[in-house]
C-alpha cells in the first residue's frame, strides 16, 4: 500500500517538475480577448491561432500590440493604440498569474517530495531484517583419525543454481569455498561432526537490523600487552581476540538483498610469544573474509575453507614415570606433534520480518 502511494506521488512529481520547467507560462490561456484580438488587420495572423511553435499566448498578446501600434493612424490611431495598451496590460496580468500558479506549484512539489522521503524511510524502517550467523570450526585432523567423511571440505558448495564458486585466498595453498545455498545437506553433515565433537560451534546468534544498517557480533576476550615508552615506562595496552562478525544487509528494488558479510576469529597464538620484561606476550592468530553477495531472502550464504594448520607439543607418559623411586629418572617427556588442521565454516541466513503497521 506505501509503495503504490509513493510511486503515484513520484508521478504527480514528475507532471509538477515538467510544469515548473516550461520556459514560457504557455499554458495559460485567457477566457475572453478583446476585441482587437478578434479581427486581422493588415493581414497580421489572428493571435489566438499559435502559429508559430513555442511562442507562448503572453509573447502573441504583445507581438499584436505591437502590430496595432504600428496601424495606430488617421481616425483609428486612438482606438488602436488603446486596444494596444489593453493587450499589453492583459499580457502582464496573464504573467504575474503564471508566476504565482508556478511559485505555488513548486510549494507542492517540494511538499511532495518531502512525504515522498518520510514514506520511504518509514517503507525502510518498518522491515527489519533477521540475520541467523552461524560459525563453525571443525577439526579436520581429528575427523580423518575417526575415519569421518569431510565431503564438503574438499569441494566449493553449490550455489542455488547447482553452480559452484571458488574465490582465490591470499594464503597460498589454501581456498576459500563460497556460495549460497537452499539445501540441508551441509547442515545436517555440520550437526553430525558436532555430535561427534569433531566440530564446535563458536558462535550462533541472530542479529536484527534494518536496510542499510550494520550490526556487529563480537564474542571473545582481551589480553594485557606490555609497549615499552621512550622514557622507559612501561604501558598496558589491551588486545581483542575471539569471534567478531559484522553484517550490513540493504534491501534492493525487487526485494532480494545485498548482503555485506566480515566474519573474523583470531586467537592467542603462544607460538608466537614475546617475553617483555619477564612477561610473555603471545601472538595473534586471525581469519577473516570480507564479501558481498545479492541473494535471496530465506538463502543461506556459505563461506568455508579458512584454515588454520598450527603445529604444538603432546605430553608423552613414560610406564617407568609411574614407578615409585623411579619417577624422577622417567618423568613425563612433551614431543613435538604433526600438523594439526582446523577449517572455518560461516553460514548466513538472512529473513526479512515486516512489522504489521509496514504491510
Amino acid at each position: 500500500m506505501v509503495q503504490r502511494l509513493i510511486c503515484c506521488l513520484s508521478v504527480i512529481c514528475l507532471f509538477v517538475t515538467a510544469a515548473i520547467g516550461a520556459d514560457k507560462p504557455s499554458d495559460v490561456i485567457p477566457q475572453s480577448l478583446p476585441l482587437g484580438l478578434r479581427a486581422t488587420h493588415f493581414g497580421a495572423t489572428p493571435v489566438s491561432q499559435q502559429v508559430e511553435s513555442g511562442v507562448s499566448p503572453v509573447d502573441h498578446l504583445r507581438r499584436a500590440a505591437n502590430h496595432l501600434d504600428a496601424a495606430a493612424v488617421g481616425e483609428l490611431q486612438n482606438d488602436l493604440s488603446d486596444e494596444a495598451r489593453k493587450l499589453r496590460q492583459l499580457a502582464d496580468e496573464i504573467e504575474e498569474e503564471a508566476e504565482g500558479r508556478l511559485n505555488d506549484l513548486r510549494d507542492q512539489l517540494q511538499s511532495i517530495q518531502q512525504e515522498i522521503r518520510k514514506l520511504e524511510e518509514l517503507t525502510h524502517s518498518s522491515d527489519q531484517v533477521h540475520v541467523d550467523l552461524r560459525i563453525i570450526e571443525v577439526d579436520v585432523t581429528k575427523a580423518r583419525q575417526l575415519g569421518l567423511k569431510l565431503e564438503f571440505l574438499p569441494h566449493p558448495v553449490a550455489d542455488s543454481n547447482g553452480e559452484s564458486i571458488e574465490l582465490a585466498s591470499a594464503t597460498s595453498g589454501s581456498r576459500v569455498l563460497f556460495g549460497v545455498d537452499r539445501s540441508e545437506d551441509l547442515k545436517s553433515w555440520i550437526n553430525r561432526l558436532v555430535d561427534k565433537e569433531v566440530a564446535s560451534i563458536l558462535a550462533e546468534p541472530r542479529l536484527v537490523t534494518t536496510s542499510g544498517r550494520p550490526a556487529t557480533l563480537n564474542s571473545g576476550g582481551e589480553f594485557p600487552v606490555l609497549v615499552p615508552q621512550s622514557t622507559g615506562q612501561v604501558s598496558i595496552e589491551w588486545r581483542d581476540f575471539g569471534v567478531r562478525a559484522e553484517v550490513l544487509p540493504v534491501i534492493l528494488d525487487d526485494g532480494r538483498l545485498r548482503l555485506d558479510v566480515a566474519p573474523e576469529i583470531s586467537e592467542r597464538d603462544f607460538s608466537n610469544s614475546v617475553n617483555v620484561q619477564g612477561m610473555v606476550i603471545p601472538g595473534i592468530t586471525k581469519r577473516r573474509v570480507n564479501t558481498q553477495v545479492e541473494m535471496s531472502f530465506g538463502q543461506t550464504l556459505v563461506i568455508g575453507g579458512l584454515v588454520l594448520i598450527s603445529k604444538g607439543m603432546v605430553q608423552t607418559d613414560n610406564p617407568l614415570s609411574k614407578v615409585p623411586k623411579e619417577s624422577r629418572l622417567y618423568k613425563e617427556a612433551l614431543q613435538p606433534e604433526a600438523n594439526h588442521e582446523k577449517h572455518l565454516i560461516v553460514l548466513v541466513t538472512p529473513s526479512l520480518v515486516h512489522r504489521a503497521n509496514g504491510e
